[in-house]
């Protein structure tokens, strides 16, 4: 099916730079956005003004195009889950992002491919008093009465590299909720600074530098690689 009007949830500078190759196909972009300053308002055809986990919206912006896309993965995967059981197109499907929204799940997914990860553990805040730390006692109960449980894991490096990598889970970009941390106090404090947001604890890669590509998949299966 040819698209002629396609909805963005997210209105930044990926949906931003989409709109110069949407106008040469033809296509016309409706973003759901919060801001009238966002960056891609500029070049919408039309702007839902509201947050881009508002799914009511959403619905408003399905009513206006022919299927919708996403510019990034801050939204609420469980609501749009009921538009498209009522039949919203989502491209990608809601199938392929659910691995993709939280770092851990994300890191689990990439392991069972058996592409190389980082070292990784999640990190389940519970209360430290004054920073001590529980007792094996300690955390067996709390783990018998809180199945899910995670202690917090010790300020121990996982390789020969002192440094050790604190990101949360959800809604991190751009290096926002990241901790790079070496001695101990340095990692008690970014666990102050997060609080209860659930977070994982992953080795630190000295990386010499950073490459990406884009990959596509067509309705028909066609596999296409931008480097």
């Amino acid at each position: 099916m040819s698209i002629k009007r396609l909805g963005v949830i997210g209105g930044g500078q990926l949906a931003w730079m989409m709109g110069d190759a949407a106008s040469s196909l033809g296509i016309e972009l409706v973003i759901q956005t919060p801001h009238q300053t966002d960056p891609a308002v500029s070049i919408a055809s039309d702007t839902i003004f509201a947050a881009v986990d508002d799914a009511s919206e959403t619905l408003n912006l399905a009513r206006r195009c022919e299927a919708i896309t996403f510019e990034n993965e801050f939204i609420n995967l469980g609501a749009l889950r009921l538009l498209e059981e009522s039949g919203v197109d989502f491209r990608p499907k809601l199938d392929s992002l659910a691995p993709l929204l939280d770092k851990y799940d994300q890191r689990c997914f990439l392991q069972d491919l058996g592409l190389t990860v980082p070292r990784f553990v999640a990190i389940q805040q519970v209360p430290l008093p004054e920073h001590e730390r529980y007792t094996e006692e300690e955390l067996a109960a709390m783990a018998a009465q809180e199945k899910d449980f995670i202690p917090p894991p010790p300020p121990e490096p996982l390789d020969e590299d002192p440094r050790l990598v604190i990101k949360v889970r959800r809604l991190g970009y751009d290096g926002q909720g990241i901790f790079i941390v070496e001695e101990k106090e340095e990692f008690w404090g970014a666990l102050d600074q997060l609080g209860q947001t659930p977070a994982i604890l992953e080795q630190f890669i000295p990386f010499e530098r950073e490459l990406a590509v884009v990959a596509a998949r067509s309705l028909e299966g066609e596999i296409v690689v931008y480097p």
